[in-house]
């Protein structure tokens, strides 16, 4: 099965801004509309006020003022049903991702390729 690499649902990403930067343009280019947090209390803030409309929820894992585990673990208080993808430097082995691998639909290991982010962004939108 080939999977299309653009959409029309709205991503939040929460990232360094130059990464966030590079992925809103991406995702902005394949169709999506994206919201850019610049960090983990800032993006649980934005999914509080607009999760109706966020589809996804692209975490890094090491951020300033609350890291990605945090921001996963309060996202899913507030919509256990939450589709989050992390985009993250640690290996898929490390006791981190075994911790949250049950809550989080896809892992994208960084540094990635423009390919992988859209292939992964849209596997996970049609997963249920």
């Amino acid at each position: 099965m080939t999977v299309q690499s653009g959409g029309t649902e709205t991503i939040l990403v929460e990232d360094t801004l130059p990464v966030a930067e590079l992925e809103e343009k991406v995702l902005t280019n394949a169709g999506y509309t994206v919201i850019v947090a610049a960090n983990g209390k800032e993006a649980l803030d934005i999914y509080q006020t607009r999760k109706e409309e966020i589809s996804l929820v692209i975490l890094d894992l090491l951020m300033p003022e609350m890291s990605g585990r945090d921001c996963l673990m309060e996202l899913v208080k507030i919509d256990p049903s939450v589709k989050v993808l992390i985009a993250s430097g640690y290996s898929p082995e490390d006791e981190l991702h075994l911790e949250i691998s049950p809550l989080v639909k896809g892992f994208l290991h960084k540094p990635f390729a423009i390919a992988e982010l859209l292939t992964s962004v849209r596997s996970v939108m049609v997963t249920d």
